[in-house]
Protein backbone atom coordinates (compact mmCIF):
# COMPACT_ATOMS: atom_id res chain seq x y z
CA UNK A 1 0.00 0.00 0.00
CA UNK A 2 2.71 2.45 0.71
CA UNK A 3 4.55 2.20 -2.18
CA UNK A 4 0.97 2.45 -4.32
CA UNK A 5 0.78 5.58 -2.45
CA UNK A 6 4.95 7.05 -3.33
CA UNK A 7 3.87 5.69 -7.09
CA UNK A 8 0.78 8.18 -7.44
CA UNK A 9 2.77 10.92 -5.49
CA UNK A 10 5.49 10.55 -8.22
CA UNK A 11 3.02 10.58 -11.07
CA UNK A 12 1.57 13.84 -9.70
CA UNK A 13 4.51 15.41 -9.23
CA UNK A 14 6.40 14.65 -12.77
CA UNK A 15 2.88 15.55 -14.12
CA UNK A 16 3.15 19.08 -12.14
CA UNK A 17 7.04 19.44 -13.06
CA UNK A 18 6.41 18.43 -16.70
CA UNK A 19 3.51 21.34 -16.82
CA UNK A 20 5.66 24.18 -15.04
CA UNK A 21 9.24 23.79 -17.53
CA UNK A 22 7.39 22.68 -20.38
CA UNK A 23 4.81 25.75 -20.23
CA UNK A 24 1.35 24.00 -19.60
CA UNK A 25 -1.62 25.96 -19.32
CA UNK A 26 -4.81 24.51 -19.39
CA UNK A 27 -7.32 26.30 -21.33
CA UNK A 28 -8.84 29.78 -18.92
CA UNK A 29 -12.46 30.66 -18.84
CA UNK A 30 -12.74 34.30 -19.91
CA UNK A 31 -15.62 35.85 -17.88
CA UNK A 32 -17.31 38.86 -19.99
CA UNK A 33 -19.88 41.43 -18.93
CA UNK A 34 -22.16 42.90 -21.24
CA UNK A 35 -22.11 47.08 -21.49
CA UNK A 36 -23.82 49.29 -22.81
CA UNK A 37 -24.05 53.30 -22.34
CA UNK A 38 -27.48 55.03 -22.72
CA UNK A 39 -28.65 58.58 -23.39
CA UNK A 40 -32.32 57.38 -23.99
CA UNK A 41 -33.90 60.08 -21.61
CA UNK A 42 -32.38 63.03 -23.50
CA UNK A 43 -33.71 60.95 -26.81
CA UNK A 44 -30.01 60.43 -28.27
CA UNK A 45 -29.76 56.78 -27.93
CA UNK A 46 -26.80 54.47 -27.50
CA UNK A 47 -23.23 56.57 -27.03
CA UNK A 48 -21.79 52.92 -26.97
CA UNK A 49 -23.88 50.27 -28.23
CA UNK A 50 -24.06 47.34 -26.27
CA UNK A 51 -20.71 45.09 -26.03
CA UNK A 52 -19.20 42.21 -24.84
CA UNK A 53 -16.48 42.73 -22.09
CA UNK A 54 -13.72 40.92 -20.95
CA UNK A 55 -13.68 41.02 -17.12
CA UNK A 56 -10.58 39.72 -15.12
CA UNK A 57 -11.40 38.10 -11.04
CA UNK A 58 -12.27 40.51 -9.11
CA UNK A 59 -12.52 43.59 -11.49
CA UNK A 60 -14.63 46.42 -10.49
CA UNK A 61 -17.08 47.91 -12.41
CA UNK A 62 -15.40 51.26 -12.13
CA UNK A 63 -12.31 49.98 -13.89
CA UNK A 64 -14.56 48.36 -16.95
CA UNK A 65 -16.37 51.22 -17.37
CA UNK A 66 -12.95 53.76 -17.94
CA UNK A 67 -11.66 50.42 -19.99
CA UNK A 68 -15.05 50.42 -22.58
CA UNK A 69 -15.40 54.78 -23.13
CA UNK A 70 -11.66 54.44 -23.45
CA UNK A 71 -11.84 51.81 -26.38
CA UNK A 72 -14.71 53.74 -28.00
CA UNK A 73 -13.39 56.62 -28.09
CA UNK A 74 -14.53 58.74 -25.39
CA UNK A 75 -12.83 60.54 -21.93
CA UNK A 76 -14.59 60.64 -19.22
CA UNK A 77 -14.21 62.86 -16.23
CA UNK A 78 -13.92 61.01 -12.52
CA UNK A 79 -15.33 62.41 -9.36
CA UNK A 80 -13.44 61.34 -5.79
CA UNK A 81 -14.80 63.60 -3.61
CA UNK A 82 -17.42 60.18 -2.30
CA UNK A 83 -15.23 57.75 -3.47
CA UNK A 84 -14.97 56.77 -7.75
CA UNK A 85 -18.23 58.05 -9.69
CA UNK A 86 -18.90 59.35 -13.15
CA UNK A 87 -19.13 63.14 -13.29
CA UNK A 88 -19.42 63.01 -16.58
CA UNK A 89 -18.17 61.79 -20.51
CA UNK A 90 -16.63 64.40 -22.69
CA UNK A 91 -18.20 65.02 -26.46
CA UNK A 92 -21.02 62.25 -25.56
CA UNK A 93 -23.68 65.31 -26.28
CA UNK A 94 -24.58 65.21 -29.60
CA UNK A 95 -27.07 68.89 -29.57
CA UNK A 96 -30.12 66.57 -31.11
CA UNK A 97 -31.96 66.23 -27.79
CA UNK A 98 -35.63 64.97 -27.34
CA UNK A 99 -37.37 64.16 -23.97
CA UNK A 100 -39.27 60.58 -24.26
CA UNK A 101 -43.07 61.32 -23.52
CA UNK A 102 -43.06 59.02 -20.74
CA UNK A 103 -40.59 60.93 -18.92
CA UNK A 104 -42.86 64.36 -19.77
CA UNK A 105 -45.79 62.31 -18.42
CA UNK A 106 -44.13 61.47 -15.05
CA UNK A 107 -45.09 65.01 -13.72
CA UNK A 108 -45.75 68.70 -14.47
CA UNK A 109 -42.12 69.86 -13.76
CA UNK A 110 -41.17 66.82 -15.92
CA UNK A 111 -39.06 68.47 -18.39
CA UNK A 112 -39.86 68.87 -22.16
CA UNK A 113 -38.28 68.72 -25.09
CA UNK A 114 -37.84 72.33 -25.49
CA UNK A 115 -36.73 72.59 -21.99
CA UNK A 116 -32.75 70.72 -23.45
CA UNK A 117 -32.58 72.84 -26.62
CA UNK A 118 -30.59 74.72 -27.88
CA UNK A 119 -28.35 72.19 -26.25
CA UNK A 120 -25.12 74.62 -26.07
CA UNK A 121 -27.24 76.71 -24.12
CA UNK A 122 -28.96 74.72 -21.84
CA UNK A 123 -26.50 72.26 -21.25
CA UNK A 124 -23.89 74.13 -19.06
CA UNK A 125 -20.93 71.49 -20.23
CA UNK A 126 -22.20 71.12 -23.59
CA UNK A 127 -20.76 69.19 -25.77
CA UNK A 128 -20.07 67.12 -22.84
CA UNK A 129 -22.87 65.12 -20.81
CA UNK A 130 -21.95 65.67 -16.86
CA UNK A 131 -23.53 65.76 -13.95
CA UNK A 132 -25.97 68.62 -13.54
CA UNK A 133 -26.44 68.82 -17.71
CA UNK A 134 -30.13 70.42 -18.45
CA UNK A 135 -30.85 69.93 -15.03
CA UNK A 136 -29.93 69.61 -10.76
CA UNK A 137 -30.86 66.19 -10.67
CA UNK A 138 -29.14 65.21 -14.01
CA UNK A 139 -26.10 63.03 -13.91
CA UNK A 140 -24.79 58.87 -15.17
CA UNK A 141 -26.21 56.02 -13.22
CA UNK A 142 -24.79 52.22 -12.78
CA UNK A 143 -27.66 49.79 -13.76
CA UNK A 144 -26.25 46.09 -12.67
CA UNK A 145 -28.79 43.08 -13.65
CA UNK A 146 -31.44 45.55 -13.84
CA UNK A 147 -30.94 47.11 -10.44
CA UNK A 148 -29.73 50.54 -9.72
CA UNK A 149 -26.47 50.19 -7.66
CA UNK A 150 -26.74 51.03 -3.68
CA UNK A 151 -22.58 51.23 -3.90
CA UNK A 152 -20.23 53.04 -5.73
CA UNK A 153 -18.83 51.33 -9.50
CA UNK A 154 -15.69 51.10 -7.75
CA UNK A 155 -17.31 48.68 -5.03
CA UNK A 156 -19.06 46.35 -7.30
CA UNK A 157 -16.83 43.64 -8.37
CA UNK A 158 -18.06 42.20 -11.63
CA UNK A 159 -18.96 38.81 -12.06
CA UNK A 160 -19.29 36.36 -15.16
CA UNK A 161 -22.61 37.07 -17.46
CA UNK A 162 -23.60 40.83 -15.70
CA UNK A 163 -25.57 42.94 -17.58
CA UNK A 164 -24.23 46.66 -16.79
CA UNK A 165 -26.32 49.47 -18.37
CA UNK A 166 -24.02 53.17 -17.55
CA UNK A 167 -27.56 55.40 -18.11
CA UNK A 168 -28.06 59.18 -17.96
CA UNK A 169 -30.75 60.19 -15.51
CA UNK A 170 -32.31 63.57 -16.55
CA UNK A 171 -35.09 63.93 -13.83
CA UNK A 172 -35.69 62.83 -10.77
CA UNK A 173 -32.04 61.44 -9.67
CA UNK A 174 -32.68 57.77 -11.12
CA UNK A 175 -36.90 58.09 -10.96
CA UNK A 176 -37.14 58.62 -14.66
CA UNK A 177 -34.75 55.46 -15.19
CA UNK A 178 -36.88 52.85 -13.32
CA UNK A 179 -35.24 52.67 -10.15
CA UNK A 180 -38.55 51.35 -8.06
CA UNK A 181 -38.29 54.29 -5.68
CA UNK A 182 -41.79 56.05 -5.32
CA UNK A 183 -42.71 57.85 -8.59
CA UNK A 184 -40.36 56.28 -10.52
CA UNK A 185 -41.33 54.67 -14.16
CA UNK A 186 -42.09 51.15 -14.69
CA UNK A 187 -39.92 50.26 -18.08
CA UNK A 188 -39.82 47.10 -19.58
CA UNK A 189 -36.46 45.24 -18.72
CA UNK A 190 -33.89 45.33 -21.15
CA UNK A 191 -31.36 43.52 -19.87
CA UNK A 192 -32.02 40.34 -22.24
CA UNK A 193 -32.01 42.22 -25.00
CA UNK A 194 -29.09 44.46 -23.93
CA UNK A 195 -27.02 41.05 -23.85
CA UNK A 196 -28.25 39.57 -27.29
CA UNK A 197 -27.33 43.04 -29.05
CA UNK A 198 -24.27 42.70 -27.53
CA UNK A 199 -23.99 38.93 -28.56
CA UNK A 200 -24.59 40.43 -32.11
CA UNK A 201 -21.98 43.09 -32.38
CA UNK A 202 -19.17 40.76 -31.32
CA UNK A 203 -20.22 38.62 -34.23
CA UNK A 204 -21.55 41.64 -36.25
CA UNK A 205 -20.02 40.53 -39.66
CA UNK A 206 -21.29 37.34 -39.94
CA UNK A 207 -24.85 38.42 -38.48
CA UNK A 208 -25.18 41.11 -41.26
CA UNK A 209 -24.35 38.51 -43.67
CA UNK A 210 -26.72 35.77 -42.43
CA UNK A 211 -29.31 38.76 -43.47
CA UNK A 212 -29.98 40.56 -39.88
CA UNK A 213 -29.01 43.91 -40.22
CA UNK A 214 -32.22 45.57 -40.71
CA UNK A 215 -33.55 43.16 -37.41
CA UNK A 216 -30.80 44.71 -35.45
CA UNK A 217 -31.65 48.28 -36.89
CA UNK A 218 -35.17 47.36 -35.79
CA UNK A 219 -34.29 46.49 -31.99
CA UNK A 220 -31.80 49.12 -31.54
CA UNK A 221 -34.85 51.38 -32.68
CA UNK A 222 -36.96 50.08 -30.05
CA UNK A 223 -34.71 49.93 -27.20
CA UNK A 224 -33.56 53.13 -27.62
CA UNK A 225 -37.14 54.33 -27.56
CA UNK A 226 -38.24 54.35 -23.85
CA UNK A 227 -42.14 54.62 -25.15
CA UNK A 228 -41.98 51.22 -26.56
CA UNK A 229 -44.17 48.37 -24.65
CA UNK A 230 -42.55 45.23 -22.95
CA UNK A 231 -44.23 43.44 -25.85
CA UNK A 232 -42.58 45.64 -28.52
CA UNK A 233 -38.79 44.84 -26.33
CA UNK A 234 -40.01 41.25 -26.35
CA UNK A 235 -40.77 40.76 -30.19
CA UNK A 236 -37.65 42.68 -31.04
CA UNK A 237 -35.51 40.00 -28.66
CA UNK A 238 -37.31 36.87 -29.96
CA UNK A 239 -36.70 38.24 -33.75
CA UNK A 240 -33.11 38.39 -33.39
CA UNK A 241 -30.78 35.69 -33.80
CA UNK A 242 -29.92 33.69 -30.41
CA UNK A 243 -26.71 33.89 -28.33
CA UNK A 244 -26.15 30.17 -29.05
CA UNK A 245 -26.83 30.70 -32.57
CA UNK A 246 -24.46 33.40 -33.14
CA UNK A 247 -21.96 31.55 -31.02
CA UNK A 248 -22.29 28.31 -33.74
CA UNK A 249 -21.60 31.04 -36.79
CA UNK A 250 -18.79 32.48 -35.58
CA UNK A 251 -17.25 29.33 -34.55
CA UNK A 252 -18.09 28.32 -38.35
CA UNK A 253 -16.77 31.22 -39.80
CA UNK A 254 -13.58 31.20 -37.77
CA UNK A 255 -12.59 27.55 -38.74
CA UNK A 256 -13.51 28.75 -42.54
CA UNK A 257 -11.17 31.48 -42.19
CA UNK A 258 -8.50 29.05 -40.98
CA UNK A 259 -8.75 26.86 -43.05
CA UNK A 260 -8.50 28.90 -46.15
CA UNK A 261 -5.36 30.31 -44.38
CA UNK A 262 -3.90 27.27 -43.90
CA UNK A 263 -4.77 26.69 -47.75
CA UNK A 264 -3.03 29.52 -48.92
CA UNK A 265 -0.39 28.93 -46.10
CA UNK A 266 0.11 25.01 -46.71
CA UNK A 267 -0.49 24.83 -50.92
CA UNK A 268 2.86 23.80 -52.65
CA UNK A 269 3.51 26.06 -55.35
CA UNK A 270 2.59 25.25 -59.40
CA UNK A 271 4.95 22.41 -60.62
CA UNK A 272 6.71 23.08 -63.57
CA UNK A 273 7.92 19.82 -66.42
CA UNK A 274 11.87 20.75 -67.15
CA UNK A 275 12.05 18.14 -69.63
CA UNK A 276 10.71 15.02 -70.97
CA UNK A 277 12.49 12.41 -73.13
CA UNK A 278 11.34 8.91 -74.68
CA UNK A 279 13.00 6.00 -75.60
CA UNK A 280 11.50 2.86 -76.65
CA UNK A 281 8.27 2.56 -75.23
CA UNK A 282 8.69 4.57 -72.28
CA UNK A 283 8.73 8.53 -71.04
CA UNK A 284 10.88 9.65 -68.67
CA UNK A 285 10.03 13.36 -67.16
CA UNK A 286 12.19 15.09 -64.87
CA UNK A 287 10.16 18.43 -62.91
CA UNK A 288 11.53 21.44 -61.15
CA UNK A 289 11.31 20.69 -57.44
CA UNK A 290 8.90 22.50 -55.03
CA UNK A 291 9.31 23.97 -51.30
CA UNK A 292 7.51 22.24 -48.72
CA UNK A 293 6.22 19.66 -50.91
CA UNK A 294 5.61 15.91 -49.70
CA UNK A 295 5.23 14.37 -52.88
CA UNK A 296 4.00 14.48 -56.41
CA UNK A 297 1.58 13.08 -58.94
CA UNK A 298 1.80 12.76 -62.16
CA UNK A 299 -0.97 12.07 -64.65
CA UNK A 300 -1.25 11.15 -68.22
CA UNK A 301 -3.51 11.29 -71.00
CA UNK A 302 -4.19 10.91 -75.12
CA UNK A 303 -5.27 14.14 -75.14
CA UNK A 304 -4.19 17.28 -74.75
CA UNK A 305 -7.12 18.83 -72.94
CA UNK A 306 -9.24 15.96 -71.44
CA UNK A 307 -9.21 12.39 -70.16
CA UNK A 308 -5.98 12.80 -68.00
CA UNK A 309 -5.49 9.50 -65.26
CA UNK A 310 -3.30 9.66 -62.57
CA UNK A 311 -0.53 6.92 -63.14
CA UNK A 312 1.76 7.67 -59.99
CA UNK A 313 2.18 8.84 -56.77
CA UNK A 314 6.00 10.44 -56.05
CA UNK A 315 5.89 10.09 -51.90
CA UNK A 316 9.62 11.09 -51.27
CA UNK A 317 10.15 15.07 -52.06
CA UNK A 318 13.29 14.85 -53.35
CA UNK A 319 12.65 12.37 -56.17
CA UNK A 320 11.45 15.11 -59.54
CA UNK A 321 12.13 12.06 -62.45
CA UNK A 322 9.46 9.54 -63.20
CA UNK A 323 9.70 6.92 -66.15
CA UNK A 324 6.27 5.56 -67.45
CA UNK A 325 7.19 2.22 -68.89
CA UNK A 326 5.31 0.37 -71.63
CA UNK A 327 4.19 2.58 -73.72
CA UNK A 328 2.86 2.23 -77.52
CA UNK A 329 4.91 3.17 -79.59
CA UNK A 330 4.69 5.94 -82.17
CA UNK A 331 2.16 7.13 -79.79
CA UNK A 332 1.68 10.73 -78.96
CA UNK A 333 0.99 10.94 -74.95
CA UNK A 334 0.42 13.79 -72.59
CA UNK A 335 1.91 14.43 -69.44
CA UNK A 336 1.33 17.31 -66.27
CA UNK A 337 2.53 16.83 -62.42
CA UNK A 338 1.20 18.49 -59.53
CA UNK A 339 2.89 18.87 -56.12
CA UNK A 340 0.84 17.88 -52.55
CA UNK A 341 1.73 18.99 -48.84
CA UNK A 342 0.30 16.98 -46.85
CA UNK A 343 -0.25 18.54 -42.51
CA UNK A 344 -1.69 16.40 -40.30
CA UNK A 345 -4.79 15.11 -42.18
CA UNK A 346 -5.14 17.37 -44.53
CA UNK A 347 -3.79 17.16 -47.79
CA UNK A 348 -3.25 20.31 -49.83
CA UNK A 349 -2.95 20.22 -53.66
CA UNK A 350 -0.74 22.53 -56.26
CA UNK A 351 -1.82 23.67 -59.50
CA UNK A 352 -1.16 21.12 -62.38
CA UNK A 353 2.15 22.03 -64.23
CA UNK A 354 1.72 23.03 -68.38
CA UNK A 355 0.65 20.01 -70.00
CA UNK A 356 3.74 18.39 -72.08
CA UNK A 357 3.72 16.22 -75.03
CA UNK A 358 6.11 13.36 -76.55
CA UNK A 359 5.96 11.04 -79.00
CA UNK A 360 6.93 7.46 -77.91
CA UNK A 361 9.55 5.59 -79.66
Amino acid sequence: MKQRKHKRFFILFLFIFLACTLGYKTKAYAAKAYFSVEKFTIGQGYLVEPVEVEIKDNEPASTVTERVLKQAGYTCQIGSAMGWYLAGINKADNGNSSVPICIQNMAEDAPKTGDLLPAREKNNYYPGLYEFSYSANAGWMFFINNKDMPVGAANFYLKDGDVVRLRFTLYGIGADLGNGRTGSLSLPNLDAITKRMAVYNANRKICDAKGYASVYASAKSIVTNMDSTPTQVEQAYAKLPTEAQMIQWAAEQAAKEKAEADRKKYTPAKTKIKKITSKKKQAKLTWKKITGATGYEIEMSKKKASGFKKIATIKKAKTVTYTKKKLKSRKTMYFRVRAYRKVGKITYYGAYSAVKKIKIK
